[in-house]
């Protein structure tokens, strides 16, 4: 019993010493945990010309320098593209990648789909105007595309809508006479010619002198063409700025830390002079 008794007091007493121990250790391990680190996200906001909607959420900086690589990956994909099809084929693969981004928002793949690409896949569309233009006398025009898929990297460029300029004007005009009758028509207008939009209008993009910069690529009834650096509107003046691109329909995409834009989608004409 007196041997049992002396190794239960040792026990305990080990016992004790341990728990002082470790009671002493904690604080010193707990001090060692990672610190909580705060993520900074930047907002990016994409714009469904076309569909008049817009759509803006929140990236992190790496997801951002992502967003750039997979812009320049594309470019670089549209540059080796040598036909219609593997360009289209490049906006579809682009559309996924946005949405994985989250950038679509409630729009979705398809509609986006059908906003960038509808109007050049409508088919019977597309070879009435094939008939219609003359390749060979138009040609001279190296600077000029029309009916084409566009892709752009750029900065300075201001998006305009004529149509809701001129639905405005006549909202305004018929105002004093009647005013049922002006809503209905600024209404009809907005549906028709921006939801339905059944002949594919869209913006006009103005080139402001000395600010647009950057590169475009278009694919069209002219074939492919390239515009680089800075960059010149040769389709008209706007406000004393000269116009690049009328109707236009697709994405354009903003990031607020960066000065640039990213556009793609379609366009009825496209005249510009690179430097």
């Amino acid at each position: 019993m007196t041997y049992q008794g002396g190794l239960l007091s040792k026990t305990l007493v080990i016992g004790i010493i341990l728990l002082f121990i470790g009671v002493a250790i904690q604080p010193s391990i707990a001090t060692v945990e990672p610190k909580s680190i705060d993520v900074e996200y930047f907002d990016v906001t994409t714009e469904f010309i076309g569909l008049e909607k817009e759509y803006t959420t929140k990236l992190t900086k790496e997801e951002i320098q992502e967003l750039d690589t997979l812009y320049d990956s594309i470019s670089d994909r549209l540059n080796k593209s040598l036909s219609i099809e593997v360009t289209i084929g490049i906006f579809k693969d682009a559309i996924l990648e946005l949405d994985r981004f989250g950038l679509l928002g409630d729009v979705g793949i398809k509609e986006t789909e059908k906003l960038v690409l509808d109007c050049y896949q409508r088919t019977i569309l597309m070879k009435v105007f094939e008939r219609a233009y003359n390749r060979e006398k138009t040609s001279v025009f190296l600077n000029e595309n029309i009916f084409c898929l566009i892709f752009g990297i750029t900065s300075g460029l201001f998006f305009y809508s004529y149509l809701a300029y001129l639905s405005a004007f006549l909202s305004m005009l018929l105002f004093f006479w009647w005013f049922p009758i002006s809503y209905f028509i600024m209404m009809f207008m907005f549906y028709f010619f921006t939801i339905r939009n059944p002949f594919c209008l869209g913006r006009k993009i103005v080139f402001p002198k000395d600010l647009a910069k950057g590169k475009i690529i278009s694919f069209g009834l002219n074939g492919v063409r390239y515009w680089n650096g800075m960059l010149k509107g040769l389709l008209g003046d706007y406000e004393g700025e000269g116009i690049g691109v009328l109707g236009f329909k697709g994405l354009k995409i903003e990031v607020v830390t960066k000065p640039y834009q990213y556009f793609f989608g379609f366009a009825r004409r496209v005249r510009i002079e690179g430097s």
